[in-house]
């Protein structure tokens, strides 16, 4: 199962992303998430996490098994402490900004190109731009599933290697 973590600052709009992701309709209504919710799909498992460590949480072990994070923004800024602090971890994981709001987002995206991030826009009170994440996201998954470990013949070689050892002798 290809796992995604959610991450932002409070009201950057993460469960409201994946509320309409699972189906449910924009509400403007604020829900403070106060744990990990896991949100089911059939090659993913999607985690909403509270904002920064407010609830006191330890998440080492579900960032450990992120294959995916994605960070939900709805302000323009040159920095993110969420991704420093987990980058600094676990360096050589998968990230996607995502820009939430009809803003530029200039320096975010800035920000984003020196990073190395995939970035995408969406606009959670339109409805507009959250079909190209979700389809991204599910080819991501797609392809971790349909990944096939490499199969180690270990007779090959054995000629080579028996040849070197001999002449060694």
């Amino acid at each position: 199962m290809y796992n995604v973590t959610v991450l932002g600052k409070t009201c950057s709009g993460k469960t409201a992303f994946c509320e309409q992701l699972s189906g449910s309709k924009f509400t403007t209504s604020y829900l403070k998430t106060i744990e990990v919710t896991p949100y089911y799909f059939p090659t993913m498992t999607i985690h909403d996490t509270p904002s920064g460590n407010r609830f006191g949480c330890n998440n080492d072990t579900l960032y450990e098994h992120t294959d995916l994070f994605l960070l939900i923004v709805n302000d323009d800024q040159t920095n993110s402490n969420i991704y420093n602090k987990i980058d600094k971890e676990w360096p050589n994981k998968e990230w996607i900004l995502l820009l939430n709001g009809g803003g530029a987002f200039h320096m975010r995206r800035r920000w984003a190109l020196t990073k190395d991030i995939r970035v995408f826009q969406f606009d959670m009170k339109t409805d507009n731009g959250l079909t190209p994440i979700l389809d991204y996201i599910y080819d991501l998954s797609i392809r971790e599933l349909s990944a096939q470990p490499p199969v180690v013949d270990l007779r090959l070689g054995w000629e080579y290697l028996d040849a070197l050892y001999s002449s060694c002798v």
